[in-house]
């Protein structure tokens, strides 16, 4: 077991990590005292309490601590970590934090039931299952289930009402092994759609086949739009989410998706938005604190460009209305795009 530390993410989540700013995790962690993901600050206002979740590839547990917190002692998450050394750390944080609704599983999620090889890279979040053991390298037999065998062997009855899927590429396997899962479970799904330089588009085709339509994050105003493979994709783009009707209406209802297809995106309307001209932006950027330290500058900027300096002025304003939760879903999306922010 290589030497550890610990490091603080949001929520004062104590998370074991390698000693080493060459890891992945630990580097991000130190460096942000949070995870990159936008996904994940959104999962947290997703989640409620009681609720019962699935985290596949849990890695370190930046997920499934996350998760652990929101969910409370009520609820459940089930951590999929097939890496030995990964889900031994992922378990001492559990006792640290006292998460005793974390449960860590030490096996891979795979199309069924047995052993497979699971490659060991340079960072645990790289590690991947193989066809065979690696001629180099370090490597490990680990023991797999499916979704579908899973649920066979759960005592608890409680609707699972998320599953995170980040599995390096296995996402279509997983699949393969979850037609019972995904029948009977309506959960909302976020699942990794990019994997090294490879987007796998194949994943939106293969959950719409389960009756689960795609949806992309607007990390601003955090909402949930459907998403559009034809147009053009951001290069930045890691994490899709996805969900049946009925999880998708509910969310709608509670202002955290909005179901028309042109939201947040370039091709919508030009609609005037109310309230628009009256949203002050330096009143919204003084919560920020980069913000605050730049914010006498732009001002007086305004006066040596006074056109561009209205168009600024509109745009942050829009921004602004994008992010407030006063407005509605699909008013805070349409704003978004006239602010050019998608």
């Amino acid at each position: 077991m290589p030497s550890t530390t610990i490091c603080t993410m949001a929520g004062d989540i104590q998370v074991v990590v390698p000693d080493s700013l060459e890891r992945i995790t630990t580097y991000v962690l130190a460096e942000q005292q949070d995870w990159f993901e936008d996904e994940l600050r959104a999962v947290r206002g997703l989640l409620q309490p009681g609720d019962s979740v699935i985290d596949i590839g849990a890695n370190l547990g930046v997920y499934a601590l996350s998760m652990a917190r929101v969910v409370g002692d009520s609820g459940e998450v089930t951590a999929f970590e097939p890496a030995s050394q990964t889900a031994a750390l992922l378990r001492q944080s559990a006792r640290l934090n006292g998460f005793q609704q974390l449960t860590v599983l030490q096996q891979g999620v795979a199309a069924s039931s047995g052993e497979a090889c699971l490659a060991i890279g340079d960072d645990s979040e790289l590690n991947q299952l193989i066809s065979e053991e690696p001629a180099g390298g370090s490597s490990e037999t680990v023991a797999l289930t499916s979704l579908d065998d899973w649920l066979e062997t759960r005592k608890s009855r409680a609707a699972i009402s998320f599953l995170k899927i980040d599995a390096e590429g296995q996402e279509l396997n997983i699949l393969r092994g979850a037609r019972r899962f995904l029948q009977d479970q309506e959960p909302l799904i976020l699942f990794e759609i990019k994997h090294g330089a490879a987007l796998h588009l194949e994943l939106v085709e293969a959950f719409a086949a389960h009756g689960y339509r795609s949806y992309r994050l607007l990390p601003g105003p955090q909402l949930l739009v459907p998403f559009d493979p034809s147009q053009p994709i951001d290069g930045f783009l890691l994490n899709l989410f996805g969900c049946k009707a009925t999880t998708a209406r509910r969310l709608a209802l509670q202002g955290r998706l909005v179901e028309d297809a042109a939201a947040g995106s370039p091709q919508a309307s030009s609609r005037p938005l109310k309230g628009s001209q009256e949203h002050s932006w330096p009143s919204a950027l003084a919560s920020c604190p980069y913000a605050r330290l730049f914010q006498d500058r732009w001002l007086a900027r305004e006066k040596d460009d006074p056109p561009s300096a209205a168009a600024t002025r509109e745009a942050l304003a829009l921004y602004a209305l994008s992010t407030d939760p006063g407005q509605s879903a699909s008013d805070r999306a349409e704003a978004l795009s006239q602010a050019g922010g998608w």
